[in-house]
């Protein structure tokens, strides 16, 4: 790997294969704090993209990739929203759940 200016930052988000399952998120420091300024932004904005924040992530491989945050508010939605499982056994089959780059297709108005 060439040398760079700062390290880059390595962010990896395994998502939950089934109910019940841990969420693990893996990432150097620099990984790390990308993920929190865009958490802290999407608190304060409502979302948060770290694209438009120059923060991108990249996975060990050297692929990068965006983070998206949403502060989504509706207490009385969250049934809608898709299941974030990732087993054939547990993933999402409706076909009307609320997906989560819809919420951004509607950005502040779903999440002000």
């Amino acid at each position: 790997m060439p040398k760079m200016l700062k390290d880059p930052a390595f962010l990896h988000i395994y998502a939950q294969r089934d109910w019940h399952d841990d969420v693990y998120i893996v990432g150097n420091k620099e990984g790390l704090e990308t993920l929190c300024r865009v958490i802290k932004a999407a608190l304060a904005r409502g979302t948060a993209d770290s694209d438009k924040m120059s923060d991108g992530v990249f996975v060990g491989d050297g692929e990068g990739y965006g983070i998206k945050a949403i502060r989504y508010r509706s207490n009385d939605d969250w049934p809608r929203l898709a299941v974030p499982y990732v087993d054939e056994v547990a993933r999402e089959n409706r076909w009307d759940a609320l997906q989560p780059w819809d919420l951004l297709k509607d950005g502040e108005q779903q999440n002000g």
